[in-house]
């Protein structure tokens, strides 16, 4: 059996606390870049997206799966055919949550904490 190279990116990225448009381009461009040399999962930092601050303007950016950034994410995911991996703060019924967005090229998204 013939093993299947996957190719794994790290993508490091200057947050700006509670800008996550300007978090999202950044993420964009370095996933487009990722892609272009053939990873096939790119991983972002712990809190890439709001960046890490226990600010309460920071924290008022956490998202939930059906938000408009969540969803930009998605679209990275798809537009570039790869797996991305992106560290957040994250909302749901329990409260807020240190998260990984985790997005699948076929539109699949989920919530990863602890």
């Amino acid at each position: 059996m013939k093993k299947k190279k996957i190719y794994v990116a790290g993508g490091q990225i200057i947050s700006v606390p509670a800008d996550l448009e300007h978090n999202l381009k950044q993420i964009d461009r370095l996933s487009k870049m990722a892609a272009a040399v053939g990873a096939k999962v790119i991983v972002f930092g712990e809190c890439a997206l709001n960046s890490y601050s226990i600010k309460p303007k920071v924290l008022a950016t956490a998202v939930r799966m059906d938000d408009p950034p969540v969803k930009k994410i998605s679209q990275f995911s798809k537009k570039y055919k790869v797996v991305l991996v992106v560290g957040a703060y994250t909302i749901d019924a329990e409260g807020p949550h240190v998260s990984q967005i985790v997005a699948f090229p076929n539109g699949k998204v989920k919530f990863n904490h602890k």
